[in-house]
C-alpha cells in the first residue's frame, strides 16, 4: 500500500497504471487521484469540518456534501455533535470511539470523491452490524471507482471483483471470490476457518 502511494520507492521490480510505471506520474497528480485508509488512521483533533478538508485545503466544505459522505460511511454524529465540533478530549472535544474514528475516516475518503481509493482493514474497529451494512454497500458506493483493500476478514470481500490472495509475500491465488471458494486452495482453507469461528459450539464447563 505504501508502494502503491508512493511513500517509498520500489528496489525492483515496477508498480505500473495502465502500463505507466507510477514513478514517472507527477507525484501531486497521483496523489490527487487516491484517497487512502491506513489501519493505523490519524485521529485528527479538529473540529469534524476540518477533519473533511485537511487533504485538501482548497476544498469548499458544505454541509451537505459531508452529510451524503457520513451517511455513506454510516458515521453518524454523536448527540449534540455539529461539523463545527470540536472532536478529541484533549481539548474538550467529544470524545469518537474507535469504530467511529474509522467510520470518519471512510466519510473523509467519501467526500474526497477520487477515482482510486485504496484502504487498509478499514473495518476492523466497527461493530458487526455496521460493517455488515457498510459492505451490503460497497460496490454502489464505490460505483465508477477503483477500490483496492487489504484484509484478512473474508466476508467483507464476497462482493468484489477479483481477490488477490498473498502468503508469504507471494501471491498463491487470484479470481473472483466465488471461483476462490470452490478450489479448495487457500482462500477457501481461510474461509472456513473463519466459518467455523462462528459455529455452534457445546458450552464448556468452567
Amino acid at each position: 500500500m505504501k508502494l502503491l502511494c508512493r511513500l517509498y520507492v520500489p528496489d525492483q521490480g515496477r508498480l505500473t497504471i495502465g502500463g505507466i510505471d507510477i514513478n514517472e506520474i507527477n507525484i501531486r497528480e497521483w496523489h490527487s487521484t487516491i484517497s487512502v485508509i491506513f489501519q493505523k488512521l490519524g485521529h485528527y483533533k479538529l473540529t469534524i469540518e476540518e477533519d473533511f478538508f485537511i487533504g485538501d485545503l482548497s476544498s469548499d466544505v458544505t454541509s451537505k456534501k459531508v452529510s451524503i459522505a457520513c451517511q455513506k460511511a454510516k458515521f453518524n454524529l454523536p448527540e449534540g455533535v455539529s461539523i463545527d465540533s470540536q472532536i478529541g478530549k484533549e481539548f474538550d472535544g467529544t470524545d469518537l470511539s474507535g469504530g467511529e474514528w474509522q467510520r470518519l475516516a471512510l466519510a473523509r475518503a467519501f467526500y474526497a470523491d477520487r477515482p482510486l481509493v485504496i484502504l487498509d482493514e478499514p473495518t476492523s474497529a466497527m461493530d458487526p452490524r455496521v460493517e455488515s451494512e457498510l459492505f451490503s454497500q460497497f460496490a454502489s458506493i464505490m460505483a465508477g471507482k477503483t477500490a483496492v483493500m487489504v484484509t484478512h476478514r473474508l466476508g467483507s470481500v464476497r462482493n468484489v471483483d477479483r481477490v488477490v490472495v498473498m502468503k508469504a509475500g507471494r501471491i498463491v491465488e487470484e479470481g473472483p471470490p466465488q471461483v476462490l471458494e470452490t478450489m479448495n486452495g487457500e482462500y477457501a482453507e481461510l474461509l472456513a476457518l473463519q466459518k467455523n469461528q462462528y459455529a455452534d459450539r457445546p458450552a464448556s464447563r468452567a
